[in-house]
């Protein structure tokens, strides 16, 4: 069942603060987040979750290679300094 963790809480560290479930699976445009896993993994089996909720096709960002943070942070600061010169 979909639903059945969504009460659950802990603190997400991405964030900074508490999150339920809930939000978790639907953090990526209505899917779960990258770091599902690695957070709630220790309070229930994750993967058989995701498996009879979700489709394969659904989960591929969970298997994608991601960029360190820092070229995040240098591309956003580039945006940022894009849209100051407009």
């Amino acid at each position: 069942m979909l639903e059945e963790h969504d009460t659950r809480t802990l603190y997400c560290r991405k964030l900074g603060h508490h999150l339920s479930f809930s939000y978790c699976r639907q953090e990526h445009n209505g899917l779960p987040c990258a770091a599902v896993e690695r957070c709630w993994g220790h309070l229930f089996d994750v993967p058989v979750y995701l498996q009879e909720n979700f489709k394969n096709e659904e989960l591929v960002h969970l298997t994608m290679e991601r960029a360190p943070k820092i070229t995040s942070i240098l591309e956003i600061v580039q945006r940022v300094q894009n849209q100051n010169k407009k």
